[in-house]
């Protein structure tokens, strides 16, 4: 089942025009493309919620010596995995991000995903300043607009 949304109709059309190959992934499972290595760190196969943002997936995302993780939605619940930049998880949310876990992933920079004026108020205040107590860099979407990080598999930037 799927929701009938315009750009869910549009994805679909995409992938059938394209022949594109549909398929699950588990933690556990690698995509690799190029130089490039995607991990899949979560979710585990088998595991089962009713809550919908802790079955997201979860990667980190391999170039070279830059490694930025990908949380999507999933939150504290994913594999707390070093990398230099962070997506962090569910826009922020207060309750998705521990201060463990972050010391864990270690992160010189995060971007948070966000829309501006979101019925959410993320990112929260909770959220921010872990980051901001933890030293690292953040980018928000709702205020800097599209992020670009770019690397040469030694070093990063934002474009």
């Amino acid at each position: 089942m799927a929701n009938d949304t315009a750009g869910y109709r549009e994805l679909m059309t995409e992938i059938r025009n394209k022949k594109l190959e549909i398929r699950s992934v588990y933690a556990g499972d690698e995509i690799r493309f190029a130089n490039f290595k995607f991990a899949v760190l979560w979710p585990k196969r088998g595991f089962e919620s009713r809550e919908l943002n802790e079955t997201a997936i979860v990667g980190k995302l391999s170039f070279g010596d830059f490694d930025a993780l990908l949380t999507s939605d999933a939150g504290s619940i994913a594999p707390a995995e070093p990398a230099e930049v962070l997506k962090v998880p569910h826009h922020g949310s207060k309750y998705d991000m521990t201060a463990d876990w972050l010391a864990r992933v270690s992160p010189s920079m995060a971007v948070i995903s966000v829309g501006k004026r979101n019925s959410y108020g993320h990112p929260a205040p909770e959220a921010l300043k872990l980051l901001r107590d933890a030293g690292v860099k953040i980018l928000r979407t709702d205020q800097d607009g599209d992020v670009e990080i770019v690397s040469d598999g030694k070093s990063y930037w934002v474009k």
